[in-house]
């Protein structure tokens, strides 16, 4: 290659533009895509709640669930569905205004809203120290948010988690479940046991009520009879982020 023509000093592997914040690494194979510190910026603030750079990762989950990745973003946004769906598990232990959710959208497809919750756990006990920025709130403390266009937020005073929904193909999702807690949280004599507790209280709310519930939204949406149908005035977050999807795919895909 020394005697080729061609420039080598431009030779090398197709470059993408990465970035790190708050211990994630965020990455994209758009060239055209905005600086990242522009794109979180007006998130900042905000998602202060998510200090996951503060936190040590327990566990990384890795499911495989046979839908589109926007069942999964849509089921992880949605609220309502909780007492229902999960009233066997964590949905008994949430309070909300059955008619009325206070979601603040945010730029980008972005949003996040704050909800009473009690830790994930057999009772709603706390399993694990206070996450340290949440000293002196009451323990049903409790946020989630999402970062466009596969990223999710969900704290407890507790615990952090974070999922990120990877499409495999059109109707094949691998979903990413993070589990993060203070350091501290490391220290304790039974953190082994509290672990398995809150894993296998979590865990099996996700496989066995979310999980076939978008397999049957998939497999709905492959009828020929089927028609998308009105969203309710709670699924306000839905249509945020969605709308978002729809307005990068119209400038990104070729005319």
């Amino acid at each position: 290659m020394g005697q080729s023509e061609v420039d080598l000093a431009n030779c090398r592997l197709r470059p993408m533009k990465v970035a790190l914040w708050r211990g994630w690494i965020f990455v994209t194979f758009y060239a055209d895509a905005e600086d990242f510190r522009e794109f979180i910026a007006p998130l900042e603030e905000k998602l202060w709640w998510f200090k996951s750079d503060q936190c040590k990762l327990a566990d990384k989950v890795t499911l495989e669930i046979d839908c589109n990745w926007k069942l999964l973003v849509e089921n992880l946004i949605d609220i309502y569905h909780v007492p229902v769906l999960h009233r066997a598990s964590f949905g008994k232990f949430l309070k909300s205004d059955k008619d009325k959710i206070d979601f603040e959208l945010l730029p980008n497809g972005s949003w996040q809203y704050e909800q009473e919750a009690r830790p994930h756990a057999k009772g709603g006990r706390q399993l694990f120290p206070t996450l340290p920025w949440l000293e002196g709130r009451g323990i049903g403390t409790s946020m989630k948010a999402g970062i466009f266009p596969n990223l999710n937020l969900s704290l407890r005073f507790d615990s952090l988690r974070m999922w990120i929904a990877w499409p495999i193909s059109e109707r094949k999702t691998q979903l990413f479940v993070y589990s993060l807690f203070a350091p501290s949280a490391f220290e304790q004599a039974d953190f082994a046991s509290n672990y398995e507790e809150y894993k296998s209280f979590l865990l099996p709310a996700i496989v066995d009520e979310d999980g076939p519930m978008v397999v049957k939204l998939q497999q709905a949406m492959a009828s020929k009879f089927y028609q998308p149908g009105p969203l309710s005035h709670m699924e306000g977050a839905v249509h945020h982020l969605m709308r978002h999807y729809l307005e990068v795919m119209a400038e990104v895909l070729p005319r």
